[in-house]
């Protein structure tokens, strides 16, 4: 099971990102950067994962989650050169990819938490594409289409 899609797929795009279908070349571009570099992250950069869920750090996250860190804080965006994801372990893979794919848009896409419900999400790729697009649970709904 591939944690990235090896290809592009502007079909998938326009149902995470776009669905009125306008393919704005400036929002393609974003997206296929943000997809490519978490693509390339996997692959070619060091990246550490620390476990989360001791000491407090576990936040009401639904279950969901983990937190990008950097610099002794937590942000929701990449801020600094380190590549460090705090992260709540899961039994299953599947979800465990998902979740690290949710996370390193963060880092390489400066995504945030907008929504994790994924009715809303398909909702901003509907009526709200910047919504979509900077939103991080939209890029690991994009990956879903892949695995």
């Amino acid at each position: 099971m591939a944690l990235a899609p090896a290809t592009f797929d502007e079909d998938e795009y326009v149902k995470w990102f776009d669905s009125k279908g306008d393919k704005n070349t400036v929002n393609v571009a974003h997206v296929r950067n943000i997809v490519n570099g978490i693509s390339q992250a996997l692959v070619s950069r060091n990246i550490t994962f620390a476990n989360a869920t001791g000491g407090g750090v576990h936040q009401a996250t639904q279950g969901l989650c983990a937190y990008v860190f950097t610099g002794g804080q937590f942000y929701q965006g990449h801020v600094g050169s380190g590549m460090r994801v705090l992260i709540i372990p899961k039994a299953n893979q599947r979800e465990m990819m998902k979740t690290i794919y949710h996370e390193l848009s963060h880092k390489i896409g400066n995504t945030r938490d907008h929504s994790y419900n994924p009715i809303v999400c398909r909702g901003y790729a509907l009526s709200q594409p910047q919504m979509a697009i900077s939103n991080a649970e939209n890029y690991d709904l994009f990956l879903e289409e892949f695995m």
